[in-house]
């Protein structure tokens, strides 16, 4: 489910042009406004939801941001990103993006591989919002007036730094969460949950104390799987491996999952063993299914399930 919802722009979106402030002015090429921008689009031969797309992004019924865009032999290209002046600085614009990019095949019907930007040298927000989405310096235009900027698709598995403990936090107990709604867990029933007991503070201390081995999976410019190895000599527990809702059925766990038995294997480790609700048959068969067997359970006072113990050796 997209984070922002995405309107098709009409002329009589006339809030837009009040966008335009100076700031606005001296950044994009607007001098005549919106709509007329929009119309030299369409009287150069474009044809909306085809080559050419301008959407009016709401967030929570209220328009914050404005996009135009092309496509060209498979490339496409943002030529226009108008944030509502009261929304600058704010974050809107990166989000935006980001969700553009990794959701583009549900906004504009194709998938977004490649796309460019121009940004102009002084705009330092706007070059900050694209960079945050996965735009990188390119090459400076040959009058030096102009920046142009690349986005190339990517995706893969990466350490995870410090700096990407906040998303990893996010991405487990949002991934959790679907566990706990789907057996009624509740902050109150079981607060020991991951999905309600994974905080900033504890993935910190698996990172810098334990030196625990944890990887994160990037799909364009956001995190949406991750897991940590806890190794114990030649044995290691598998912790916390998880894919965000939106983004399962996709294949991506197994990668994670393959990716998990080569790093344990590298580090001298033999067998691999992993915790699971019990009671989550789902999950249990998925782990059967990569020659995981089950070797007991637990339950502990303090969980409303039972603790289901399973490995495998690598």
């Amino acid at each position: 489910m997209l984070s922002f919802e995405w309107k098709d722009y009409s002329s009589d979106m006339t809030f837009i042009e009040d966008w335009i402030d100076d700031d606005a002015a001296r950044f994009a090429g607007l001098d005549d406004g919106w709509l007329a921008e929009y119309d030299y689009r369409i009287a150069d031969g474009m044809v909306p939801g085809k080559d050419f797309w301008c959407k009016i992004v709401f967030d929570k019924n209220e328009p914050v941001a404005a996009v135009d865009l092309s496509l060209y032999e498979g490339s496409f290209t943002i030529i226009e990103l108008l944030v509502k002046p009261d929304k600058r600085r704010k974050g809107y614009g990166s989000a935006l993006l980001c969700e553009l990019i990794s959701d583009g095949e549900a906004i504009t019907g194709h998938k977004i591989e490649r796309a460019m930007a121009v940004i102009f040298p002084n705009n330092i927000p706007s070059q900050k919002a694209f960079e945050k989405a996965g735009f990188v310096f390119d090459h400076a235009h040959e009058d030096g007036d102009a920046w142009y900027y690349i986005y190339e698709s990517g995706r893969g598995i990466e350490p995870v730094d410090e700096i990407d403990i906040p998303e990893c936090v996010d991405v487990i107990k949002k991934s959790f969460m679907t566990v706990a709604d789907e057996f009624g867990y509740t902050k109150e029933n079981a607060p020991r949950f991951t999905a309600f007991a994974m905080n900033e503070d504890r993935l910190l201390y698996h990172l810098n104390v334990e030196k625990r081995p944890m990887f994160k999976y990037v799909e364009c410019c956001r995190i949406i799987g991750y897991y940590s190895l806890l190794i114990n000599g030649s044995e290691c527990e598998l912790n916390n491996l998880c894919i965000l809702p939106k983004f399962r059925h996709k294949g991506f766990g197994k990668e994670l999952l393959e990716d998990a038995f080569m790093k344990a294997k590298k580090a001298g480790c033999a067998v691999v063993k992993i915790g699971i609700v019990e009671e989550n048959m789902l999950l249990k068969k998925w782990y059967e299914s990569f020659g995981f067997k089950h070797t007991g359970c637990v339950k502990y006072d303090f969980f409303p399930f039972t603790c289901g113990y399973m490995e495998r050796e690598i």
